[in-house]
This record gives C-alpha cells, sequence and structure tokens, in this order.
C-alpha cells in the first residue's frame, strides 16, 4: 500500500533512514502500534504519530495489518520504502494556523493574533504571544472560547519552536507535529466553517501537494 509517514530525520530507534528507493525490513513479529513500521493512508492520519516535520510517501508491503477501528488508515508492514521526502515544517506551520482561524471567531482573539494567523508573519509572534495570554488567561472563557484559544496557541507554538531553532536543531522538530496535532483536534472539535476531519485531511492533502510541486520545479 501506498501512505506517508513523518520523522525527526531518523528512525525512531535512532537509526539513519535508507536512501530513497532502498526497502527497510523489520525482523520479527508484526503488532500495530508495538512492532513493526508504519504508515497511514493520509497524511492527516500519519500527523496523529508525527515525530518531526520530514513527511515521507512511503510503500508498505509485507505482512500488511491494519490498525484498530479506531484508527482507520493506519498500517503496519514488515518492509516500507520512500519514494519521496518533504520537509513540511512550513506546511504544518501553515496548516495549524489554518485550523486555527477555522475557529477564533468563537474567541475574543486580539487583532494581532488575527494578523498573524492570516499572514504568519514572524515579526508578529512575540505580540501575538503577549497579546494573546493577557487576554485569555483562561479566566471567565466559555468552552469555545478556550477551544479557540487552544488551537491558535497550537499553531504559535508550532511557529515558535521553528522560529527558535537552526536547522542542525531540526530533530526537535517533533513539537511542530505535536502543536498542529493540538491545533487540528481543537479546531476540529469546536467547529468551524471547514474544519470537519475530512475538509482538514483535503486541505492539508492540498498543501502538500503544492509543496511538492513548488520543490520540483
Amino acid at each position: 500500500m501506498l501512505g506517508y509517514h513523518f520523522t525527526n530525520g531518523v528512525l525512531r530507534g535512532g537509526g539513519a533512514i535508507p536512501p530513497i528507493g532502498e526497502w527497510l525490513v523489520h525482523e520479527g513479529e508484526i503488532k500495530p502500534g508495538e512492532s513493526g513500521l508504519p504508515a497511514c493512508e493520509t497524511v492527516l492520519g500519519a500527523l496523529a504519530d508525527a515525530n518531526g516535520a520530514s513527511l515521507h510517501r512511503v510503500e508498505l508491503d509485507g505482512d500488511l495489518m491494519p490498525a484498530s477501528d479506531k484508527r482507520p488508515g493506519n498500517w503496519t508492514g514488515r518492509r516500507r520504502r520512500v519514494l519521496w521526502t518533504l520537509d513540511a515544517t512550513g506546511v504544518l506551520q501553515a496548516f495549524g494556523r489554518w485550523c486555527a482561524s477555522e475557529v477564533v471567531d468563537q474567541w475574543d482573539a486580539p487583532a494581532v493574533a488575527r494578523d498573524w494567523l492570516a499572514s504568519g508573519d514572524p515579526a508578529l509572534l512575540d505580540e501575538t504571544w503577549r497579546a494573546a495570554w493577557s487576554a485569555s488567561r483562561y479566566a471567565g472563557l466559555l468552552a469555545d472560547e478556550i477551544g479557540a484559544w487552544s488551537a491558535v496557541r497550537g499553531a504559535m507554538w508550532s511557529a515558535a519552536r521553528s522560529a527558535s531553532r537552526s536547522a542542525a536543531e531540526a530533530a526537535s522538530a517533533y513539537l511542530d507535529g505535536y502543536a498542529v496535532s493540538s491545533a487540528v483536534r481543537a479546531a476540529a472539535r469546536f467547529g468551524g466553517r471547514h474544519s470537519s476531519r475530512a475538509a482538514q485531511g483535503e486541505r492539508l492533502a492540498a498543501m502538500v501537494e503544492d509543496a511538492m510541486a513548488s520543490k520540483e520545479l
């Protein structure tokens, strides 16, 4: 099967990722969630297990086993090879901002936070943090307002981590996936015009496709 898999530039055990097209083989029992090589049919599904911002298009083969019913589209197999790799840091940040923007109207967000969600301008990030914390502190917020704030916070966290590290520190990019996942969950839970799981998946897939097209130019 063809799928997606995120890493932080190395395998979970710390080993090197094989070159493009070369099979990685798991020796031993195949048990989803415990042993074997995972992949997901969708980028959004793979994001749930992301420990980094390196997105791989992979082929998974051999003794394929599906994950639990709660995680449709997730598979574990014996052999996996990378077909292409994309540094999805920028994509994840933009996607997190999009998810947050879908619910930001449910919170009386500061103007600078709305401006940052729309533009992603790094120069606005520090001011956005200060204004957002000052305006919320969770005190007196209704459930929907807390959800919207959580989505914005997830997007800001991802951007702040990336802005504060050099390329040599990219292994810490797992926080990008974690923070964006928080923004995704909050947006899906508290609702927006286009924040259903299906709409999120379509949006993220389109953003990855656009990023790959730009990379190939």
